[in-house]
């Protein structure tokens, strides 16, 4: 009997593969434009990121045993048919990166996963690796406008940090917008210096770990809103870091790596800034799970009288 409950537990974890592999299959026009979209534009390169990172979280996790229930056949017909009309949709007319086509595309590609999954393992199963699922939702391409306002919200955040720092350390500097003007070199926060790639990857990484050391979902939702002002900051530091090189040390900084290939130095400072915050509210909980222990071990003690030995 044990024996037979085991194969139709594998049973069951080869109809999820099969699901998985034929909506790879359905999907397949989009998945090959989001690859490609990601490798050539950096504003994209996230999706690969989150992606790899939800396997990877997967493939740790402890998968649960399936659900008993048997599927029905008009259950099965109903996956068969969304899959044919998915299918159907992708295939008929192009997607391009981008595209709005694509976003809706790939979330319900990932929406089409989930619910498989729920078919097959449950919601109590679902429950237990649900950070993954809902993790993978950050893989879904956003349009190309919304990534636009993104990058110019960064921009724009990089320029008032760098301000701010000129400010602090009274580095004479007049400003116009985007021009920050010295008095041996002009200095522009372009689009290029809002770091996006960097950003994205802070962020994602801070909600890895947030998920890995942090028991509150609400002070996991602070640590998520800490890192966007903080990747600001960091782009801030780095303008402002070149910008006084260039300013009194030499403009020939303006065109070494530290330039052009130094984002991840400054995208390091933004990860310890982020294990610290991380650290600090692990700290926190660890506390408030000592006091109210101590406090229950406090009332009704009773220490007794001291009592004299004649």
């Amino acid at each position: 009997m044990e024996i037979d409950g085991e194969l139709m537990v594998l049973a069951r974890h080869k109809r999820f593969l099969v699901w998985l592999v034929l909506s790879l299959v359905a999907w397949w026009p989009a998945l090959r434009v989001l690859v490609h979209t990601a490798i050539a534009d950096e504003n994209y390169s996230y999706t690969l990121l989150v992606l790899g990172v939800t396997v990877i979280l997967l493939c740790l996790e402890r998968w649960p045993r399936p659900a008993e229930s048997k599927p029905s056949l008009p259950g099965l017909l109903a996956v068969l048919a969304v899959l044919a009309a998915f299918a159907r949709w992708n295939f008929r007319s192009p997607v391009r990166g981008g595209d709005l086509r694509l976003t809706l595309s790939i979330f319900f590609w990932i929406a089409f996963v989930v619910l498989a999954f729920l078919e097959i393992y449950g919601w109590q199963a679902f429950t237990r690796l649900n950070f993954p699922f809902l993790f993978s939702l950050l893989a879904v391409p956003l349009p190309t406008r919304v990534i636009e306002a993104v990058v110019v919200a960064l921009q724009w955040g990089s320029a008032e940090a760098t301000y701010l720092l000129l400010r602090l350390f009274r580095i004479p500097v007049v400003r116009d917008g985007m021009v920050f003007s010295f008095s041996n070199v002009d200095i522009e926060v372009a689009q290029e210096c809002s770091s996006i790639r960097s950003s994205t990857i802070l962020f994602v990484t801070t909600l890895v770990i947030a998920q890995m050391f942090l028991r509150s979902k609400r002070n996991k939702l602070l640590v998520a809103l800490i890192s966007l002002p903080v990747s600001v900051l960091k782009n801030g530091i780095r303008i402002f870091t070149l910008s006084v090189l260039a300013e009194y040390v030499s403009t020939g900084w303006l065109d070494t790596p530290l330039h052009r290939q130094g984002g991840f130095i400054f995208l390091s400072l933004g990860l310890v800034i982020m294990l610290a915050v991380i650290w600090l509210f692990s700290r926190a909980e660890s506390r408030q799970t000592r006091i109210p222990r101590l406090e229950a071990e406090s009332p009704g003690e009773d220490c007794g009288k001291p009592t004299i030995n004649r």
